[in-house]
C-alpha cells in the first residue's frame, strides 16, 4: 500500500458495515489512516467508494 500514491477503497456504508475484527483488516485501516488523506468520499447503492492520496 505504501508504494502507491493513491488508493481507491470501496467499503460498505457505515450504517451496515461490520466492525473490523481480523488483524489484517485492522492493520490496513491503521495504515490508511496514518499515511493517506481522504480526497473523495461518495455513497452509491449502499457502497462507499473513497479515494485516498498519500500525504
Amino acid at each position: 500500500m505504501l508504494a502507491r500514491r493513491r488508493i481507491l477503497l470501496v467499503t460498505d456504508s457505515p450504517d451496515v458495515a461490520k466492525p473490523l475484527t481480523a488483524r489484517r483488516d485492522r492493520t490496513k485501516a491503521a495504515v490508511l489512516e496514518r499515511y493517506f488523506t481522504v480526497v473523495a468520499d461518495e455513497r452509491s447503492h449502499g457502497r462507499r467508494p473513497r479515494t485516498s492520496s498519500a500525504e
